[in-house]
């Protein structure tokens, strides 16, 4: 009994170990990421693209990201989630420097490029939830979404700010050689312990885990945000007040909120239902993307960046810990590839509007988005997320003394 315990406790520090590699890898990826990520689009209009090629462009990165996730899970099924991660480096490399040079291409490699950058995204995000979701526990898991999360934008903070100053005062060449060399160092910490891998093949279990509809819907959901947050309201400030360093200044702020709620969430979300959790923040979360719809100013922006960003992240964590629930009982592969195909869906759903009825005043996108945040009060969630967190273990230790 003693050397049970013994060996417990060693496995739950290699789990904590495995942890800290996965928090410091992605604070360096989340920081290089944050320093470009939701200029893009704004760099493309710079360089005199127009806006419905802007969304052609985002519907072909995105489409692809949807169809490429399977995939990915396979080449993360054969060599590991962390070289898979490593493997994508020089396709992000790739995808980056044909960024610099887009302003001589045409319309189909601009397209291109798009379609390399979903090759880097997709391969990056099932190999690295899938690292994360195996060294997760259980009755930690909250807490721990909330670290994943709120860690990288701490770092990231001022990355939208210090990226918008270096795009003002030496342009998109300098920023992005940059983001190149964090992101190649971001890989060494993730090798400082064993690989992992998870199977994954094209038969029927794994293709229904990526069809579920119980599980789909969030994941769909989650995709619509990101459409929505992380892209639509950058490009309407951008337009609204069109400065670099203000669209900074905002992402700044909203990172600013991520970080200083996601730590208090998810400790909470451990202990209580997760259903409590994700009603109170689809409630907020709806109301912020009504406010958004009525004209702003300065203020009014940052004030609803910070509140959007907190509210987006009460909704995160009580879906990403339903997955990782989910993932740890079935297959880890097939059930993070679903969620990232689904996101891919969730965001074309919202770009292929936007190209046809070239959205250019995005207060209609800004209400329907609050209508459908409200949706996620009925999420079907898994049986452990509806339990206070010391029930499972009660059930244990009753089970130890029948023996």
């Amino acid at each position: 009994m003693p050397f049970r315990r013994f060996r417990r406790i060693q496995r739950l520090t290699k789990m904590r170990n495995e942890l800290n590699e996965i928090y410091l890898s992605q604070v360096m990826e989340s920081f290089a990421i944050s320093l470009i990520g939701i200029f893009i689009p704004i760099y493309l209009l710079k360089l005199g693209f127009a806006l419905d090629t802007v969304f052609a462009y985002l519907i072909v990165a995105w489409t692809s990201f949807a169809l490429l996730s399977p995939l990915s899970a396979i080449v993360s099924s054969k060599i590991g989630f962390k070289h898979t991660i490593l493997f994508r480096i020089p396709i992000l490399v790739l995808f980056l420097v044909m960024l610099i040079y887009v302003g001589s291409m045409s319309l189909l490699l601009l397209l291109l490029t798009a379609f390399v950058g979903s090759i880097s995204h997709s391969l990056y995000w099932v190999a690295f939830n899938s690292e994360f979701v195996k060294n997760s526990d259980k009755y930690h898991t909250g807490e721990e979404i909330g670290l994943l999360t709120a860690l990288p934008k701490m770092a990231g903070i001022f990355a939208p700010l210090i990226g918008g100053a270096i795009l003002e005062f030496f342009g998109f060449n300098t920023l992005f050689i940059l983001v190149i060399a964090l992101i190649v160092i971001s890989v060494v910490p993730l090798f400082m312990s064993a690989e992992h891998r998870s199977s994954f093949r094209f038969k029927s279990y794994d293709m229904k885990m990526i069809t579920d509809r119980s599980s789909s819907f969030s994941f769909f959901m989650q995709g619509i945000f990101h459409a929505t947050e992380i892209v639509i309201w950058p490009l309407f400030i951008f337009f609204t007040l069109n400065d670099l360093l203000l669209v900074g200044l905002a992402s700044s702020i909203s990172a600013m909120g991520i970080a200083i709620l996601t730590i208090i969430v998810g400790r909470f979300s451990d202990r209580i239902d997760k259903r409590k959790i994700l009603v109170m923040g689809a409630v907020g979360y709806s109301v912020i993307w009504m406010l958004r719809a009525f004209p702003l100013n300065l203020l009014g922006i940052c004030m609803l960046s910070f509140m959007g960003a907190a509210f987006e992240t009460i909704v995160h964590i009580p879906i990403f810990t339903n997955l990782c629930n989910i993932a740890r009982e079935r297959n880890t592969l097939a059930n993070v590839a679903s969620r990232e195909t689904w996101i891919g869906i969730g965001s074309v759903a919202v770009w292929i509007p936007m190209l046809i009825f070239s959205v250019q005043t995005f207060s209609t996108v800004f209400i329907i988005t609050g209508f459908l945040t409200l949706l996620l009060i009925f999420m079907r969630f898994h049986p452990v997320d509806m339990q206070p967190r010391n029930l499972p273990i009660v059930r244990r230790k009753r089970k130890i003394k029948a023996l």
